[in-house]
């Protein structure tokens, strides 16, 4: 029999730009799935539940869940996974003030997948780790540049690695 499988994943980030603005993009999940690479889709439901369509690693199946912000202030941004049986998901993002008006960014995940006849241990990919690393690196390219939405009002171009909203992914088949 399978036990079940928990991820942990805690990563930091210096960008240079100021806390404030990195927790208003953070704070609208909308802007998630422009960052991290297992988000297909965030609607906003309530000022503090959205709605989160999660690809699993093989990219064929999908989990749906719907996300609650548990805790929020100027330095802190801390989520969970409700209504779904089939995902725990926690997420806290930890913003931190530097000398030199840059922000330490935090973020740290909890994954857990319950025992289900379809579950598998590597759900999220074996390189889980390191792609929320690459995700994070893109973030801060595109931040600095003032080329992500919430930043910047318009952009010419999507910095690359980011979906485009005006064409998001196309259902699996």
């Amino acid at each position: 029999m399978q036990e079940p499988k928990e991820i942990w994943v805690q990563k930091k980030i210096i960008i240079h730009k100021n806390a404030k603005d990195l927790l208003r993009i953070w704070r609208n999940f909308e802007n998630l799935p422009r960052i991290l690479h297992f988000l297909e889709n965030v609607i906003n439901i309530s000022s503090h539940v959205s709605r989160w369509t999660s690809l699993l690693a093989d990219q064929t199946e999908r989990v749906i869940c719907d996300v609650r912000i548990v805790e929020e202030n100027e330095n802190r941004l801390e989520w969970h996974s409700e209504n779904n049986p089939d995902i725990f998901h926690k997420g806290i993002l930890i913003l931190t003030s530097l000398k030199d008006s840059s922000t330490l960014l935090e973020l740290r995940l909890q994954f857990f997948f319950p025992l289900l006849h379809d579950s598998k241990p590597d759900m999220l990919g074996s390189d889980f780790s390191y792609r929320i690393e690459e995700d994070l690196q893109r973030f801060r390219l595109a931040v600095e540049a003032n080329e992500f939405y919430g930043v910047k009002n318009t952009i010419k171009e999507i910095p690359e690695g980011f979906a485009d909203p005006q064409n998001p992914r196309k259902p699996l088949l």
